[in-house]
């Protein structure tokens, strides 16, 4: 698919007031996924309530900055909001500084001011080993139309401070809805200067993303050959090789800043696994088996490292992405008379 498409897609998309956006896997995929409404490496929270349970990690002394990816949030409902963070010291490295680390303990903080003196939420919550120590949490029973800060806490180091906030009611007229929206953000084609404006002049309330937050080829040249910035020597091929592709975009200050900026909506494209492909068949042909596998690692990186398919927190175990046949479709209603369907084609296509 080309960038013109999709553009040609979101006017439309616009005019209808439908956004196309991110579901679950299809298939026999093995990736691991969110184990039921409260667990993917998160917990549920209400903010209402004050406090998560969720303790079932450990505590650790880490020696660096485990918040090197920063932090996100997305899916916003009325009254709930996913908020991301996932543990890397040495994102670059293997298992990103954390091979050695079981699941961790992580506390958080959710207030509606900046200087958090009006806490709504506080918890812990588990970064699981086998999501990459990464963590999504369901903030729910929050205010609608309404905006919240964000923050996590573990041995001794805090994350960046997020903004979120929370969709209209249903039925509500607010005043306005603004959105940005990229795609195809290859690391060796330029700067992401789009980022530090939006962030600069902070006048949206949601960000969309459509696809190819990744592209998972090996470098393509050097500044010589017309590269603004180089990708590693490997073509993403394995969860660990997916990981650490994201890892180096997340590595972006502008990219991060976007996302602690608003809540994001992401859906994928092709590039997040492998260019042109479609349903279980790669750009070569690859045996399909292995390609599955391939996808299903790709998959799970993306929700790792991005608030990516946080959806699968809302919905049950029967339809996570490794139990899915049909791709998994969410809705959300911006109120006005606008929503959106959230949907992924590009394992389905042929």
């Amino acid at each position: 698919m080309t960038p013109m498409n999709r553009r040609s897609f979101l006017t439309a998309t616009i005019a209808a007031a439908v956004v196309a956006a991110c579901g679950g896997d299809d298939d026999t995929d093995n990736s691991t996924s969110s184990q039921s409404s409260t667990t993917a490496g998160a917990s549920t929270t209400s903010a209402a309530g004050g406090t998560s349970t969720s303790t079932t990690g450990s505590t650790v002394d880490l020696v660096a900055d485990p918040f090197t990816l920063g932090v996100a949030s997305g899916d916003p409902l009325a009254d709930a909001v996913i908020l991301w963070t996932r543990l890397a010291p040495e994102p670059q490295a293997s298992g990103s500084g954390m091979s050695d680390v079981g699941d961790v303990e992580v506390s958080y903080v959710i207030a509606s001011d900046e200087a958090f003196s009006d806490v709504v939420g506080e918890g812990s919550a588990t970064a699981l080993a086998a999501l990459g120590h990464s963590i999504h949490l369901d903030a729910t029973g929050l205010d609608p139309d309404s905006t919240y800060y964000y923050r996590f806490s573990v041995s001794g180091f805090t994350s960046p401070v997020g903004r979120t906030r929370t969709l209209a009611a249903k039925g509500a007229t607010p005043d306005r809805l603004r959105f940005a929206f990229s795609s195809c953000q290859n690391w060796e084609s330029g700067e992401y200067a789009a980022y530090r404006d939006i962030v600069d002049n902070d006048d949206i309330d949601l960000f969309v993303f459509l696809g190819d937050y990744i592209y998972e080829s090996a470098s393509q040249g050097s500044a010589e050959q017309g590269a603004t910035r180089q990708v590693q020597d490997f073509e993403a091929e394995n969860l660990e090789q997916y990981r650490q592709r994201y890892a180096l975009y997340k590595s972006d200050q502008h990219l991060q800043s976007a996302h602690a900026l608003v809540p994001w909506l992401i859906t994928w494209d092709d590039h997040e696994v492998d260019n042109n492909h479609a349903g279980a068949i790669g750009e070569q042909n690859d045996d399909e088996a292995a390609f599955l596998e391939r996808r299903s690692a790709a998959y799970q990186a993306c929700t790792n490292t991005c608030q990516c398919d946080s959806t699968h927190l809302r919905v049950p175990i029967s339809r996570s992405i490794t139990q899915s046949r049909t791709a998994i479709s969410s809705h959300f209603t911006f109120s006005m008379g606008v929503s959106t369907a959230l949907t992924n084609k590009t394992r389905n296509r042929s």
